[in-house]
């Protein structure tokens, strides 16, 4: 029986002494006939959307969830309009949840700067695959308070028997919609599959607020099948200084994508920063690709990057063969 599983998130801990960081800165179809017979053609993964009327200096919440004979297996969000930098337009915003509900939803959070002065929406996306091809056995959860200054690298395993498929955080948000330093808090800098049965997520709380701030994190965890395997694909943007920045991961002919992944770099592991942006897109584009956008506010630490990743799964399982007798 699908279940939730609390404390199995192991966490590394790294001091950052960062003194001015700041983040404003997818139907069936029937078949055509054969044998006079109609045969359904299994849809492998659908997206399903929520959405919530957003506008600057506010806060924006939507679940989008699975119906029907599917489940989550992973889930994003949009913000429309996004904000440009080189017009000053859009909702400025930071991004503090995108998490899975259980084994059916997903819910994303987010909250807006006070200016630009705009109005638009935030949409949830929730990425649903058909129970024919995989389940979730479990839902792994865990939280941790992240100190002013820490970089807090929190580990979700997966138990045996079982493998990771997608995962999502909830953090402290804004401590204020005013434009500034002191409004920022939890900053998550990586959100990964970092092996068959683990995912990473890297949150830092912003070290110009000397309060602790808070991240409640949360794994799904599909069955081991046979001839099932969750393959992985990247792409790389360049983030550059008050500019806009994409990546996009594409899984093979004949996959389809299950959920995403991203990494900021650099991460720091001492003194130094990491990009300053803020993640307005992350959703599956097309039935085997999945977008990251992100906004970036002033200048950035050399080299800075993002790289998007897309888990994939094949789009039929193979039939057992029938034992001659």
């Amino acid at each position: 029986m699908k279940g939730r599983e609390k404390g199995v998130v192991r966490r590394r801990i790294g001091v950052v002494a960062v003194a001015a960081l700041v983040a404003l800165l997818s139907l069936g179809l029937a078949s055509p006939a054969v044998a006079k017979k109609k045969k359904k053609k299994v849809v492998p993964a659908v997206t399903s959307t929520a959405l919530a009327p957003f506008s600057s200096a506010g806060t924006a919440s939507a679940t989008a969830n699975c119906t029907g004979k599917t489940h989550l297996s992973g889930g994003g969000y949009v913000v429309a309009p996004h904000y440009e930098p080189s017009s000053n337009t859009g909702l400025r915003t930071s991004t503090s949840t995108s998490t899975p509900v259980g084994v059916t939803a997903w819910n994303a959070r987010s909250d807006a700067f006070t200016s630009p002065a705009t109005s638009g929406s935030l949409t949830t996306v929730a990425r649903c695959e058909s129970n024919k091809l995989s389940q979730i056995a479990t839902v792994i959860s865990g939280s941790a308070t992240v100190q002013s200054g820490i970089l807090d690298n929190l580990q979700i395993q997966c138990p045996s028997g079982t493998h990771v498929v997608s995962a999502g955080y909830d953090g402290t948000g804004l401590a204020s919609y005013v434009n500034g330093f002191n409004s920022f808090r939890i900053f998550i800098l990586q959100s990964r599959r970092t092996a068959l049965n683990q995912w990473t997520i890297s949150a830092f709380e912003s070290s110009v607020n000397p309060a602790s701030g808070t991240v409640n994190v949360a794994a799904l965890c599909e069955r081991d099948a046979k001839g099932r395997s969750i393959g992985e694909v990247s792409g790389l943007g360049t983030i550059a200084t008050n500019a806009r920045a994409s990546a996009d991961a594409t899984c093979p002919s004949k996959q389809h994508v299950l959920s995403g992944g991203f990494v900021l770099a650099p991460i720091p592991s001492g003194s130094g920063a990491p990009p300053i942006v803020g993640i307005d897109e992350f959703q599956p584009t097309s039935n085997s690709t999945w977008h990251l956008g992100l906004q970036s506010f002033g200048a950035q630490p050399p080299g800075s990057s993002v790289a998007t990743y897309a888990y994939c799964a094949k789009d039929t399982v193979k039939k057992k063969k029938k034992k001659k007798k």
